[in-house]
């Protein structure tokens, strides 16, 4: 290990917290190793992004509950401006056809007559893939190894 990565807490005060470790790659005293580093985020923490994936996913059920997007988000447990909810919800839009190819190679989504809404659509794949999961954002993330957004 070669240290840590800090970030913002999404809570008032902004406090910095641990997010995630970086890692040296030795190449000292003969090692095959190639000499550089790399980072590994802890799953909870989405890359790039100050909001972490619990609040993601408290946001996005809520949505699904067909609650509106500001409103959901107040009610998400986060201090981040208002304004937020809707570059974070075009950020899960632009997203959704990436994370619902990689989640249907776990299930097929389950059947949803109710409603047409593509994103509605991935919200409820994500919570049927990752059933019994308290943070499916979170579970998605350790799953893959990649970042939800």
């Amino acid at each position: 290990m070669h240290g840590y990565l800090y970030g913002y807490s999404e809570k008032a005060g902004g406090n910095r917290i641990k997010r995630g470790h970086r890692i040296f790659c030795s190449n000292r005293k003969k090692r095959k190793g190639c000499g550089g580093t790399f980072s590994t985020l802890v799953s909870a923490f989405i890359k790039n992004f100050t909001i972490s994936t619990k609040t993601v996913w408290n946001f996005l059920n809520k949505v699904k509950d067909g609650i509106c997007l500001s409103e959901a988000f107040k009610n998400a447990g986060t201090s981040i401006g208002d304004s937020n909810c809707y570059r974070i919800f075009k950020t899960f839009k632009y997203n959704q056809v990436r994370v619902r190819t990689m989640l249907s190679r776990i299930k097929d989504p389950p059947p949803m007559p109710h409603t047409k809404d593509p994103a509605l659509q991935t919200i409820t794949h994500l919570k049927y893939v990752f059933e019994g999961s308290s943070c499916p954002v979170s579970q998605f993330q350790y799953h893959f190894q990649a970042s939800f957004f």
